[in-house]
């Protein structure tokens, strides 16, 4: 029991925010039948509650239900702080739902606990999504649980048009870092225009791209943060200098960057695909989406943590029915539907690299064509600790002019203590 405690309590620290339809059912179970004679069986489905989540979902379940008139699946859905909690005091409590659409970061607690169903078909899944979205969802070489979107915080840079119209787009780094000088504006030795930036979970997205980038890498064999790496002493003063050398970003920001892109603030910013469906909410349409230029001219390589997706409770009292309709709102025809009503990223090979998928989203090129590069983030534990880190400490190096390795080395102390600890639970 107290693993179980323990690691729903880790669950509650993982939550950091974070994104045409068949009827062809997916191993038909015992319960399903044309006559609807069999037992009838009703399922309790959770999930955040957002319109484009539940507007989607609410097709696919009366899709389900009509091809198993025997089956009811009744919906609850929660804000997000309350669904974080809902979920922790269910777990604990033994009174998980029969399925449940998740983050992607709160998966492992569950399935290191047993608390999940193993989905079947492992080989197929591994075959057809992407690694990076699956990441979480896999332990031990099982699968406990169905991505259906792929998380993306990589891979683009958020422009605003009117500010950039007499640029062209960046396809290298020492272009973009040019490009940016240019579209930087001072007044009287004070900025007034920033040409590039970034904040918040951005800092450790691009850092450990940059990493990876490199051919780097910040794991160890045996799953403990490595940091003292020529690659990671780079991306870092990288990242830095962005700040403090060229002069380009915002040195004091404590807002996200896309907010003055929008306002036309700042030229360009390192954001993920979704801010393209925020400009409605700042009333523009200047703005474009671009890819990000490698670092090395040589590897578009970034991390991704995996993205929601669909899990089943162990406990369910009709696990089998709950396991068939999980694989059938996750196969790969509901899955485009799905992604396409919800305005999330594929985590499907074949939707996110279809032309037609590609035509029906046109700001999404830049991010598509990326997915390919992604990897999993990896077995962070404590998700917001993790980034909590990074950002700290490289807001001593920006801020009060910590050097770099002093910075790196403290985060990994404090990372790899913390992953002890949440491992010996």
């Amino acid at each position: 029991m107290k693993k179980t405690v323990s690691a729903l309590t880790a669950l509650v620290l993982f939550a950091g925010v974070a994104a045409g339809c068949g009827n062809n059912a997916t191993n038909q179970s015992s319960t399903s039948s044309a006559n609807g004679n069999e037992e009838q069986v009703t399922l309790k489905y959770w999930m955040y509650q957002t319109d484009p989540f539940i507007n989607a979902n609410k097709k696919l379940i009366a899709d389900y239900e009509k091809a198993h008139p025997n089956v009811k699946i009744d919906i609850e859905s929660f804000p997000w702080d309350d669904y974080v909690q809902k979920i922790q005091a269910a777990y604990i409590g033994n009174e998980a739902p029969d399925i449940a659409q998740v983050f992607g970061s709160w998966v492992p607690a569950l399935s290191k606990a047993g608390l999940l169903a193993e989905v079947p078909n492992k080989d197929k899944y591994d075959a057809e999504l992407y690694p990076a979205a699956l990441g979480a969802y896999e332990l031990n070489g099982k699968l406990y649980g169905v991505p259906g979107e792929f998380n993306l915080e990589n891979g683009g840079i958020l422009v605003n048009t009117k500010l950039y119209k007499e640029a062209s787009d960046p396809t290298t780094w020492d272009q973009l870092m040019a490009t940016a000088k240019k579209l930087t504006v001072y007044e009287n030795d004070a900025p007034k225009i920033f040409g590039f930036d970034f904040y918040g979970d951005s800092v450790t997205f691009l850092f450990l791209s940059l990493i990876l980038q490199q051919g780097g890498k910040y794991w160890t064999d045996d799953n403990m943060v490595d940091f003292n790496t020529p690659e990671a002493a780079k991306a870092l003063q990288t990242v830095v200098d962005i700040k403090t050398k060229e002069k380009i970003a915002d040195l004091s920001r404590t807002t996200y960057s896309y907010e003055d892109t929008f306002k036309g603030d700042t030229a360009m910013t390192f954001v993920g695909p979704w801010v393209n469906a925020l400009g409605k909410d700042y009333q523009t349409t200047d703005f474009k989406y671009i890819k990000m230029p490698s670092f090395t001219g040589t590897s578009d390589a970034f991390a991704a943590e995996s993205g929601w997706g669909e899990i089943v409770s162990e406990s369910s009292e009709h696990k089998d029915v709950a396991l068939d309709f999980l694989q059938f709102i996750t196969n790969e025809e509901n899955s485009r539907y799905w992604n396409a009503t919800s305005s999330t990223i594929p985590a499907y090979k074949a939707v996110a690299e279809d032309p037609e998928y590609l035509s029906q989203n046109p700001a999404l090129k830049p991010s598509l064509e990326d997915l390919k590069n992604g990897t999993w983030i990896g077995p962070i534990e404590n998700r917001d600790f993790f980034f909590k880190q990074i950002y700290d400490n490289y807001e001593k190096a920006v801020k009060v002019g910590a050097p770099v390795d002093l910075v790196l080395k403290d985060a990994q102390q404090a990372i790899n203590d913390m992953l002890t600890k949440e491992r010996s639970k």
